[in-house]
């Protein structure tokens, strides 16, 4: 890449940090899923095998005080407003067993058919096995729970990386369809990470240039080098949205509107949830709202590839076929059904169990995730919307040091990102509305 004077510096550093920002991100990906699957992040690893007559349950804990008796226990249920209390006769009670000198328990129990039964009808989807201290009973709000220790721990289900797993993969906004087709964790996990890779690939190759296109084009004219190309582009409004969506959560919350969060599940089905998610949210909430409209307008036009081509990249199908007058009248017709989608998307958050103040967050990224995909295709939304669930997921899904600690630095250099995107956008955004787009000129996006 020549250098002379006429080279944009300040551009081609905010384009080396985006660069930073993606790689950080794909090895996040990487390193974290590693993590996740190979170092249990609990003190207790249970793992059921099948039988003739039932079902074994081996249990391996540490972590406990030592030379103590704890009780294995089967999806309990505690207090809803004191987790350290558990209601007495929930769950399923097992046996007591006792921690060794250095405060370990490794011990085999057998599960009848009958009990089985009880437990799969018992309402815990996936089911939970914990180690419990009680030290005596409570009376606590006109009820009596059972008083347990601070070494209480719940298991980490190694079994469920090997077991079927059937997913509602298939969304229509609020809607959802079981899949036909049951994986293993693994399996699932393998197919997840080939879809993502497939599409990083395609946000780096285009889509008017390929990751090093935009950046010489960003040493050699500026800022309109980054929006040449999908990953660039995406990674340049990520920070905007996540430190945007986490002060607008902190405003919220000091007026007293609650975000809130789901309750806790198994930790393995949490991560494949949140890799499953972008990919079939965003065909439910940005793909079929959105993409069946200009579907449906190159249909009316009789250019059938052209239209199915354009449920991958709305805007760019429909610039190829339409005058400039038509393109401006359907995108402002594209970009309230992108406000409609963000939306629905955010009441989607707050009916599957979200407290209201997620309507307004979620529908805040929503946003971003519809232009997105309008602009740049469906790579690019996936992936936006991947960094937000699975990406911050890793952070608070592992208790693991090394993946905690880098933590502190990849938030850092989401700041910087976040401050040097946000500046750049605003510079965009004001040289568009000053220099109308020319549709066929470049650069896709506003």
């Amino acid at each position: 890449m020549p250098f002379s004077r006429n080279t944009h510096y300040l551009a081609l550093v905010f384009g080396i940090i985006l660069i930073l920002l993606i790689a950080m991100t794909f090895i996040t990906f990487a390193f974290g899923a590693y993590t996740v699957y190979n170092q249990p992040n609990s003190y207790v690893v249970a793992k059921t095998t099948k039988t003739s007559s039932g079902a074994t349950l081996t249990v391996q804990a540490s972590g406990l005080q030592n030379n103590t008796q704890r009780t294995v226990w089967i999806d309990p249920q505690f207090s809803a407003n004191n987790s350290e209390l558990l209601i007495p006769n929930s769950g399923f009670r097992l046996a007591n067993v006792t921690t060794n000198s250095t405060g370990t328990i490794f011990v085999t129990l057998n599960l009848s058919s009958s009990t089985l039964q009880q437990i799969s009808a018992d309402g815990q989807n996936p089911h939970s096995v914990w180690i419990i201290g009680v030290s005596g009973l409570v009376t606590y709000q006109s009820g009596t729970f059972l008083n347990t220790t601070s070494d209480t721990e719940e298991n980490y289900t190694a079994s469920t990386m090997g077991s079927p797993y059937t997913t509602n993969f298939f969304w229509i906004s609020l809607f959802g369809f079981v899949s036909p087709v049951s994986a293993t964790l693994g399996q699932l996990f393998i197919a997840v990470w080939t879809i993502y890779l497939i599409l990083f690939a395609v946000a780096l190759n285009g889509p008017v240039r390929n990751i090093v296109g935009s950046m010489k084009e960003l040493a050699t004219k500026g800022l309109d080098g980054v929006l040449s190309n999908s990953a660039l582009a995406t990674f340049m409004v990520y920070p905007v949205a996540l430190w945007g969506s986490a002060l607008l959560a902190l405003l919220q919350q000091s007026a007293g509107i609650p975000t809130g969060s789901l309750p806790p599940a198994d930790p393995l089905l949490e991560f494949v949830e949140l890799a499953l998610a972008p990919l079939r949210e965003e065909i439910g909430f940005r793909v079929i709202p959105i993409g069946l409209f200009a579907l449906a307008i190159l249909l009316s036009k009789k250019r059938i590839k052209d239209g199915f081509l354009a449920l991958w990249h709305p805007s760019r199908y429909l610039k190829k076929n339409e005058s400039y007058d038509q393109y401006r009248r359907h995108q402002l017709e594209m970009y309230v059904l992108i406000v409609i989608s963000a939306v629905i998307f955010g009441a989607a958050h707050v009916l599957h169990g979200w407290d209201i103040g997620k309507l307004s967050q979620a529908a805040g990224v929503g946003l971003a995730f519809g232009v997105l995909y309008y602009q740049y295709g469906f790579a690019a939304t996936v992936l936006l919307h991947w960094q937000f669930d699975y990406v911050v997921g890793i952070y608070t899904e592992t208790t693991n040091s090394i993946i905690v600690n880098t933590y502190t630095y990849y938030g850092l250099l989401t700041e910087v990102a976040a401050v040097a995107s946000s500046i750049a956008l605003i510079m965009l955004l004001v040289r568009r509305l000053r220099k109308p787009h020319v549709i066929g000129s470049g650069s896709p996006i506003l």
